[in-house]
């Protein structure tokens, strides 16, 4: 166990949760113990989860997915991406209802699997840890309401911008000027699959910030200026 836990490429990666950092040392080398490590491209769809997915929850250790929650007609009623740190608290909450979500990633990712029973006596026993979970848990429950409201608004344009809006808020801290980045990974097919609309009505959209100003280009990267928060004073 303490062999595992010392290889170095073991370390690296669960020194990024930190759901790991709040682990005492005993811990820390029983969950190295029982950890398994998966690597998914970019645009790769993951297997069901819970019972059908081996009995484990999973940590995300880099990278992001995307989590879809479909009507019983097909007709997708919430999207929201979760990285490093929220996946197991969503996995956890939900449970085996989990295989009611489409999982894609959305950039490479690596995924830290540990078995379910063992993960619960692990954060039984450690408050920490425990409310670490509960209180991502209560992130994502109110991040997945903020998407099923957006996703309700009726204008396709409007919920477009919407989108850019609180996913901007989620990439980073604003620059001094008050501009924020649009994240790297959101592509406009996605954020038209996000918002329930085309591609085209995504391009469109687009093109009439950068008309007028709200949306700025440097180099490959997109921001969201200060003439789009003046112009869109949406609440999300």
């Amino acid at each position: 166990m303490e062999g595992r836990y010392d290889t170095p490429k073991v370390k690296e990666r669960l020194a990024q949760l930190q759901f790991f950092l709040l682990l005492n040392e005993q811990q820390q080398m029983e969950f190295a113990a029982h950890v398994n490590f998966r690597e998914l491209r970019k645009g790769e769809k993951l297997q069901q989860l819970g019972k059908d997915y081996g009995g484990c929850i999973h940590l995300i250790t880099k990278g992001l997915v995307s989590i879809r929650k479909y009507s019983v007609n097909g007709e997708r009623i919430a999207s929201l991406p979760l990285g490093v740190d929220d996946f197991c608290s969503f996995e956890y909450i939900v449970g085996e209802g989990v295989s009611n979500y489409e999982i894609m990633t959305l950039t490479p990712v690596s995924i830290a699997a540990v078995p379910v029973q063992f993960f619960k006596k692990l954060i039984g026993s450690n408050q920490a840890a425990l409310e670490f979970i509960i209180s991502g848990t209560r992130t994502i429950l109110g991040d997945m309401l903020d998407h099923r409201s957006i996703f309700a608004l009726s204008r396709p344009r409007i919920r477009v911008i919407t989108f850019l809006l609180y996913l901007s808020k989620k990439a980073g801290d604003p620059s001094e000027d008050g501009s924020r980045p649009v994240p790297e990974w959101l592509t406009q097919t996605e954020l038209a699959l996000m918002a329930g609309t085309t591609r085209e009505t995504v391009c469109a959209t687009f093109k009439a910030l950068q008309q007028d100003g709200g949306l700025v280009t440097e180099g490959k990267r997109l921001r969201l200026g200060m003439a789009f928060y003046e112009k869109y004073k949406v609440s999300v």
